[in-house]
């Protein structure tokens, strides 16, 4: 396993952006790829999976060819500004205790336990993240169960078209700031930190059943089946409520007039977010189509 820093760590806990495809080229008749248009105005939606191998390249042909034909580019957040270093330094200093405190005095023996033993699961010590919040150490443990599988965040979708966007010299924007992403995690309580750590500590082992459903689904873009097995199990865990609204509804909300101002601006935009964010009720697809868009799934 190679050493593990603190780069790419935000998509890792961003739900879908914590999931990976495998090896070989993707292909299906639908994919997570949709149109928006109203009085003219076109964009275009890709739900995106953040971690990928390298040879899970090239992508359908007719993902490529709506990259090809638009103007610019729509990430979740000025990926330029996410890679800095200055960005990686200040996620590093929201993610840790200050002097005299440590993750062992702020959660329970048992959540320090289980994390002590999957740490060392991937040949990690425990005493180097003992001054780590339990915000960044739950990113943290995606990422590396990620890595544990061969998976890298260079190669997922969105950080793929973003260096096409930047060969090609088209236009790249942000519908959120870094730091708004950062405090999406930094500004959780602490107890509920911990409570997200504890599921995450739990569901690991986990991640390859669910990546199996999820591939197939992504590949052939039934949303459907994506909806009912984790946006629809997601809103019914009552004690997740408030982290689903915050990490996903409430930002689906604040996306969709960027994005109509998009469809507004006399060019063609590509909106690439992660694929939880454009399936089922409530997401950037059904608000845009209450809204009166005609979104048509490609």
């Amino acid at each position: 396993m190679r050493p593990f820093g603190v780069r790419r760590l935000l998509p890792a806990i961003l739900l879908l952006g914590a999931l990976a495809l495998p090896a070989g080229s993707l292909s299906a008749d639908k994919h997570c790829l949709w149109k928006v248009e109203s009085d003219g105005g076109v964009a275009y939606l890709l739900g995106s999976i953040h971690f990928l191998t390298e040879d899970a390249y090239p992508l359908d042909e007719a993902i490529e060819e709506v990259f090809d034909r638009v103007d610019g580019l729509a990430f979740e957040t000025d990926l330029d500004t996410l890679e800095a270093p200055a960005t990686q330094m200040k996620m590093m200093k929201k993610g840790m205790y200050g002097e005299g405190e440590s993750l062992q005095t702020n959660v329970s023996a048992e959540t320090y336990e289980a994390l002590r033993k999957r740490m060392e699961s991937y040949g990690q010590s425990m005493l180097l993240f003992d001054r780590f919040r339990p915000w960044f150490l739950t990113a943290m443990l995606s990422a590396l169960e990620l890595q544990k599988q061969g998976f890298q965040p260079e190669h997922g979708i969105d950080m793929y078209f973003h260096a096409r966007a930047k060969e090609a010299g088209k236009e790249t924007v942000g519908l959120e700031g870094v730091d708004f992403q950062i405090d999406l995690f930094a500004a959780i309580p602490e107890e509920r930190q911990e409570a997200l750590l504890q599921y995450t500590l739990c569901e690991l082992d986990l991640t390859s059943a669910y990546l199996d459903v999820i591939v197939d689904s992504w590949r052939k873009g039934d949303v459907a089946t994506l909806d009912t097995t984790f946006v629809r199990m997601l809103v019914s865990e009552e004690a997740w409520t408030d982290l689903a609204d915050r990490l996903v509804f409430d930002r689906n909300r604040d996306w969709v007039p960027k994005i109509e101002n998009l469809v507004r601006s006399g060019k063609e935009y590509l909106v690439v977010v992660g694929t939880l964010h454009l399936v089922g009720e409530g997401s950037v697809v059904d608000l845009l189509r209450r809204k009166g868009y005609v979104v048509e799934q490609m």
